[in-house]
C-alpha cells in the first residue's frame, strides 16, 4: 500500500460521535482532512499545510496522516495550550506506547478514550478490504477544564432545588 494511499483512510462515524460526545460539542474544524472525508465544516487538506494554520474553533478533529503522528500530535498540544480551541481537540492515533506521540499526549494529560477490541478506519480504497487493515488505533481528548459559564452554555436550563 502507498504511503498516500495509508494516510487517507477514514475515521468511523461513531469514532467521531464520540470523540464529540466526550467534548460535548460537534467538531467545526478537522485539521487533517479532504472534502470527501471531512468530519467538520471547515477542514484543512494536505495541500493547506495545517500545521502552520491557525487551529482556532470551538472543537477540533484530527484523523493525521500516519506518516506524521508526531507532528500533529505535537502541533495539537501547543494549539492546546494556546487555548486555540475553546473546547478541545479530539484526536486519532496508531494505539502503538513506543512511540514519542503517545508518550507526548500522556504527558501532557490527554485522555484515552479505552474501546475493547480492535477497530480501524475505512479504507479510502475499496481495493483494500477493511478485515485485511486491522492496525490497532487510539482515540484521544485534549480538554479545557468545564467552567460554570461553559456549563451554563451547553448545558442550560434553570436551576433547581431539590
Amino acid at each position: 500500500m502507498t504511503e498516500a494511499l495509508r494516510d487517507t483512510w477514514r475515521t468511523p462515524l461513531w469514532a467521531v460521535r464520540l470523540l464529540e460526545a466526550r467534548l460535548g460539542v460537534p467538531f467545526d474544524l478537522d485539521v487533517a482532512a479532504d472534502a470527501e472525508n471531512a468530519k467538520a465544516p471547515r477542514y484543512y487538506t494536505r495541500h493547506d499545510d495545517a500545521l502552520s494554520l491557525p487551529w482556532t474553533c470551538t472543537a477540533g478533529f484530527g484523523n493525521p496522516p500516519f506518516s506524521r503522528l508526531g507532528e500533529f500530535v505535537d502541533r495539537a498540544i501547543r494549539a492546546h495550550e494556546a487555548h486555540e480551541a475553546e473546547v478541545g481537540f479530539g484526536l486519532v492515533t496508531l494505539a502503538d506506547i513506543s512511540t514519542r506521540y503517545w508518550a507526548t499526549l500522556e504527558r501532557h494529560g490527554a485522555e484515552r478514550i479505552r474501546i475493547a477490541g480492535r477497530w480501524s478506519c475505512e479504507s479510502p480504497d475499496a481495493t483494500v478490504a477493511s478485515s485485511s487493515a486491522r492496525m490497532p488505533m487510539a482515540l484521544w481528548v485534549l480538554q479545557h477544564p468545564l467552567t460554570v459559564e461553559r456549563a451554563k452554555m451547553l448545558y442550560g436550563g434553570p436551576h433547581v432545588r431539590r
